[in-house]
């Protein structure tokens, strides 16, 4: 587990890199879009992964810092998609970045102005629903062409009908957690995805590592799927379609 200090220092000797998960279309089994993944290099060439870093970082502030290096690592790939068929990068956004003004300053710069168009924003629900400065900024961004995507942690239907009326147009679903639900939990689980169709949210399945999991995104009526089961994340972002 890296220190506040260990963070500083990795940003500052720029040690920081991106790896690429493919979400791939259940429609067509096409990729659709590239979550992006942050990494600390260690000076041996090993890899540090979020887990041992990222609670480090949000306690200390550092966010927004950490964001800011992902905009600036994801700046070349997006110029790599402009003619890629409306595929798009998938950028997490914290809520200490939401509210800080270098990050928001450069977020919408006229060079991110032109990349909006090819990034879809994942925000934490819990966090950004209660917001309002945090909601304001995410309209700027969908207003410049971005799309946002609601990160689902709990709440049902009656929350997503509430992401819905502030004007997100996905949500993802975690599938690790929701793989083993039963009875009334799988019921409340799909009465939240037939609101999310009803409000014209497409639904995003994540985590999903077995077919058992494609089979419950399939009849969620998710229209996008990711995981290890198609593949862990990637130095390059991938053209190859899903294998079933």
């Amino acid at each position: 587990m890296l220190s506040a200090d260990d963070i500083r220092q990795a940003l500052a000797r720029n040690k920081a890199s991106l790896r690429f998960q493919t979400i791939y279309s259940l429609v067509d089994d096409e990729p659709r879009q590239f979550e992006t993944f942050i990494r600390i290099n260690r000076d041996d060439g090993s890899e540090i992964l979020p887990a041992d870093f990222l609670p480090a970082a949000e306690q200390a502030g550092l966010m927004p810092a950490i964001d800011k290096r992902v905009l600036e690592l994801v700046t070349q790939r997006v110029q790599s998609l402009k003619n890629k068929d409306g595929k798009r990068l998938a950028v997490n956004i914290s809520m200490q970045s939401l509210l800080d003004k270098e990050y928001r300053d450069t977020i919408s710069s006229d060079v991110w102005k032109s990349m909006l168009p090819y990034v879809v924003f994942e925000v934490k629900s819990r966090e950004v629903a209660s917001n309002a400065e945090a909601l304001k900024f995410i309209r700027k961004l969908q207003a410049n062409g971005a799309s946002v995507t609601i990160d689902y942690v709990n709440g049902g239907a009656a929350f997503i009908e509430l992401s819905a009326r502030l004007g997100f147009e996905s949500v993802k679903v975690d599938m690790l957690k929701s793989i083993d639900h039963v009875g009334r939990e799988k019921a409340k689980l799909r009465a939240m995805c037939r609101t999310a169709h009803i409000c014209g949210m497409e639904i995003i399945c994540e985590r999903v590592e077995t077919l058992k999991g494609v089979m419950l995104a399939t009849e969620m009526g998710a229209t996008m799927v990711q995981g290890y089961l198609f593949g862990m994340p990637q130095l390059e972002t991938t053209e190859t379609r899903m294998s079933r």
